[in-house]
């Protein structure tokens, strides 16, 4: 694409411009939402992992009642790693929908600036 030194060439290449700098602010957020999303789960497993290891601690007494107190302390230590994956899931759901929206409205700047430039052209505006 040859851009000249015409008023179109001009209108032309800040449209591009303005494409960039809108895709760019767009796209500004997408980073943390995907960095939320390949972290929520691992911060999960560690939590469930920390939750097993104090589940034990402290135990002594009848074998009855101490495996009632480990099975409700292991139930709980298991709560971080659902809680991880759901946030995980979410944000990754998120992350694809925004990136998507993001795409569809860069095609929908790239086909409104053709069409424009279209428009220019059929006007007799020289290149």
């Amino acid at each position: 694409m040859a851009l000249e030194y015409s008023a179109v060439g001009f209108a032309e290449r800040a449209m591009i411009r303005a494409e960039g700098v809108v895709r760019a602010e767009l796209s500004q957020g997408l980073t943390s939402i995907a960095t939320i999303a390949a972290t929520a789960g691992w911060v999960g497993v560690f939590g469930a992992l920390l939750g097993i290891v104090n589940s034990f601690i402290g135990t002594a007494g009848e074998r009855t009642a101490l495996m009632a107190a480990v099975a409700l302390r292991l139930s709980h230590g298991i709560a971080p790693a659902a809680s991880g994956l759901l946030v995980a899931i979410l944000a990754w759901w998120f992350h694809s929908l925004l990136r998507a929206e993001v795409a569809a409205l860069g095609a929908e700047m790239a086909s409104a600036r053709v069409g424009l430039m279209n428009e220019l052209g059929r006007w007799g505006a020289s290149r």
